[in-house]
This record gives C-alpha cells, structure tokens and sequence, in this order.
C-alpha cells in the first residue's frame, strides 16, 4: 500500500513540474512575441521627423526677416 501511495505521489509530483515547465515556456513564447513597442510609435517617429525638418526651413526662410531693423517712426507718429 505504501508503495502505491508513493509511486502516485511521484507521478503527482512529475506532473506538477512538467505543468510549471510548460506554464513557463507558454509565459517566455507569449513575451517573444509581444511587440516592443505600439505599431503606431514608428509613424509619430515620422511625424516628428517632419515637424523638425518644417520648423527648420520656417526659421531658416524667415530668422533673416527678425533680423531686420523696423522703422517704427510710422507708428510712433500714429500714437502721438
């Protein structure tokens, strides 16, 4: 009788673990496979890009229109 309750406990035992390993593998295939990062992170990567590239040229065409003295001598005539 004793011999049956520990060959059961054995296979009780084996099945216990073979369960854990195969909960594991599922756990590290389903982490595999899981995207790192949102599908759409790739295209706000590229809206950014173009944002910059449009500010640059912005400043680049009018940085040189701030840099011009005003001649307020019009609007400090209209004040007066």
């Amino acid at each position: 009788m004793f011999e049956y309750l520990k060959v059961a406990t054995q296979l009780k035992h084996s099945e216990f673990i073979q369960n854990a390993e195969e909960r594991q593998l599922i756990k590290e295939a389903l982490l595999a496979n899981e995207p790192t990062e949102p599908f759409y992170y790739e295209a706000l990567a590229g809206l950014g890009r173009q944002l910059t590239d449009w500010g640059e040229r912005l400043q680049e065409r009018y940085d040189s229109a701030c840099e011009m003295p005003l001649d307020l001598a019009p609007f400090e005539k209209a004040s007066k």
